[in-house]
C-alpha cells in the first residue's frame, strides 16, 4: 500500500453508467491515443477531427491531462511519465489550472460537441489514472493504454506489410522496453524504498 501498510483494501465501484461505442469512436479514440503516444500531430489532428473537434491541441490536453506543449515535447519522446504522469510540482500543477481557467470556454465548448460516448471515456480514464497513482503504479495506465492501442491499430487500422508498419513496430517495440525498465525501477524503488535513478 502507499502508506507503508500491508493491508489491502479491496473497493467496487459501480456508478451505474455504461454505454456502446461505436466501431468508429473506438477506432478514432484509439487513433488520437496512437498519435499522441508516436507525437504524430496529423494523426492527432484527424482523431480529434472524427471525435467531433476541430482544436485538437485543446482536446488532446483534455485526453492527457497535461498540456499540448508536455505531450509532444521531443525531447522526452519516450519518457511517457513526464508526458502524461501525474504532475506533482506545486509549480507546474499550478501551471495546469491556470491553463484550465484560462481556456474554460473552449473546454466547455469542447465538451459539448464532442461525441456524447467520450465523456464517459473521459471520466473514466481520470479514475483509472488516479487509482494507478494511489496505488502507487503510475504507469500502468501507459502501459495498458500503449499494448491495446497498439494490437488494435496493428489489427484493424493498418494495411498489413509496408515500411510504416515496420517503422511503427520499431518504434512501439523501444517504447515497451522503456515500460519494462521503469517497471523494474518502480519495483527496486519499493524494495529499497528510494528512487532508483
Amino acid at each position: 500500500m502507499p502508506d507503508g501498510t500491508d493491508d489491502v483494501e479491496i473497493v467496487i465501484l459501480d456508478h451505474g453508467i455504461y454505454t456502446f461505442l461505436e466501431n468508429d469512436v473506438r477506432l478514432s479514440y484509439t487513433k488520437l491515443w496512437r498519435g499522441m503516444l508516436t507525437q504524430n500531430d496529423a494523426k492527432i489532428k484527424e482523431a480529434s477531427s472524427e471525435l467531433g473537434t476541430d482544436f485538437h491541441e485543446l482536446f488532446t490536453s483534455m485526453v492527457a491531462n497535461r498540456t499540448y506543449d508536455d505531450v509532444m515535447d521531443r525531447k522526452k519522446t519516450h519518457d511517457t511519465q513526464s508526458r502524461f504522469g501525474v504532475q506533482k510540482d506545486a509549480k507546474q500543477q499550478k501551471m495546469l489550472q491556470k491553463y484550465a481557467i484560462h481556456y474554460h470556454k473552449d473546454i466547455t465548448d469542447i465538451l459539448s460537441i464532442i461525441r456524447r460516448e467520450l465523456l464517459l471515456i473521459l471520466k473514466t480514464n481520470n479514475y483509472l489514472r488516479a487509482i494507478d497513482t494511489r496505488l502507487g503504479n503510475p504507469y500502468n495506465f501507459y502501459d495498458v493504454i500503449n499494448r491495446v492501442t497498439l494490437k488494435v491499430e496493428r489489427n484493424e487500422m493498418t494495411p498489413k506489410g509496408g515500411m510504416q508498419q515496420i517503422q511503427d513496430y520499431r518504434g512501439q517495440l523501444f517504447f515497451q522496453l522503456w515500460l519494462l525498465y521503469q517497471r523494474i525501477m518502480f519495483f527496486f524503488s519499493r524494495l529499497f524504498g528510494k528512487q532508483v535513478v
